[in-house]
């Protein structure tokens, strides 16, 4: 379980919003393409594809806000956090 202030800390410090940051860095510089981005993203991040649904809500968020928000959520995934 979490407790509020780590899941604060995942949103709001400036080490997870630099990764974040360097995420987006490294799969705008592998492709141009937002689709092969975000698959990448994924699979740098969970070791798996994103499913449908889950790419096209993240192209949606990587158009209408940034490619970091985007990778953001993800390192804020619960798959991300949690290991099983």
């Amino acid at each position: 379980s979490t407790v509020p202030t780590q899941a604060l800390t995942l949103l709001n410090n400036p080490f997870v919003l630099g990764q974040a940051d360097r995420l987006a860095a490294r799969v705008q510089a592998a492709s141009a393409d937002p689709a092969a981005q975000i698959d990448l993203a994924y699979r740098i991040a969970l070791a798996r594809p994103p499913s449908a649904a889950e790419a096209a809500i993240a192209r949606d968020l990587a158009a209408t806000q940034s490619l970091a928000s985007f990778t953001h959520v993800l390192l804020n995934l619960d798959e991300f956090v949690y290991m099983r």
